[in-house]
C-alpha cells in the first residue's frame, strides 16, 4: 500500500529529505547546485536578494523561469550600472514579455541598489556578522522561515530606505549562503 503511495507521489513533492520549496525541475537543480552554496560575494548575494524579492506573491520555480532575463534586465546584478538605470530604463524592460514584468519589483531592485552603492554596504558582512552564530538545524522541517536575526537585520536595513527584504527574504538568504544550514542526523 505505501509503495503504491509513494509511486503516485508527484516528482518533486515535498519530503523531508530537501526544503518544501522544491517543487519542480529547476527549484530542484537550484537546490542541488546552488543552495546553501551560494558565494558570499556582492554581487551574488544582490542576485539572491533580487530573486526573492521578485518571488514575493509567485513561487520560486516561476522566478527561476524568468531569472536570466531578469538577470539581463538587472546588469547581471552589477550594483553601480543598475543603480543608475532611470524610471524610463526601467519601464522598458516591464515591457519584454521574458521578464517578470512587475514594474514595483524592477524599482526595488534598482532603488536597493542604490541604497548599497550610497552606504557603500558589504552584503557578505552583514550577512556573516548577522548569522555567524547561528545554530543548525536537524532536518528540513525545522528551518526556520525567520528568525530573530533577520527581524532585526529587516528593521536596520529599512531604516536605511530597502525594500522588500524583510524578515523572511533575509532568513531565506542566509539559508541560500549556507549560514542557516541543516545538518541531518543519522
Amino acid at each position: 500500500m505505501i509503495e503504491i503511495h509513494l509511486q503516485q507521489t508527484h516528482k518533486y513533492a515535498p519530503s523531508l529529505a530537501r526544503p518544501r520549496w522544491v517543487r519542480g525541475e529547476l527549484t530542484e537543480t537550484y537546490y542541488r547546485k546552488e543552495w546553501s552554496q551560494v558565494s558570499l560575494v556582492q554581487e551574488e548575494i544582490f542576485e539572491q536578494l533580487c530573486l526573492l524579492t521578485f518571488q514575493v506573491g509567485l513561487g520560486f520555480e516561476t522566478v527561476l523561469k524568468h531569472r536570466s532575463a531578469i538577470a539581463t534586465a538587472l546588469c547581471n546584478f552589477d550594483l553601480d550600472a543598475l543603480a543608475n538605470l532611470t524610471d524610463e530604463d526601467l519601464i522598458k524592460i516591464c515591457m519584454d514579455p521574458a521578464v517578470i514584468r512587475n514594474l514595483q519589483k524592477f524599482r526595488a531592485c534598482r532603488d536597493n541598489a542604490q541604497i548599497i552603492v550610497k552606504h557603500e554596504i558589504n552584503l557578505a558582512q552583514i550577512f556573516m556578522d548577522t548569522f555567524e552564530n547561528y545554530p543548525t538545524v536537524s532536518d528540513y522541517e525545522s528551518l526556520p522561515q525567520y528568525c530573530e536575526e533577520s527581524i532585526e537585520l529587516a528593521k536596520e536595513l529599512t531604516g536605511l530606505g530597502i525594500k522588500f527584504w524583510g524578515p523572511t527574504v533575509l532568513c531565506s538568504v542566509a539559508q541560500a549562503l549556507g549560514l542557516i544550514r541543516v545538518i541531518e542526523e543519522n
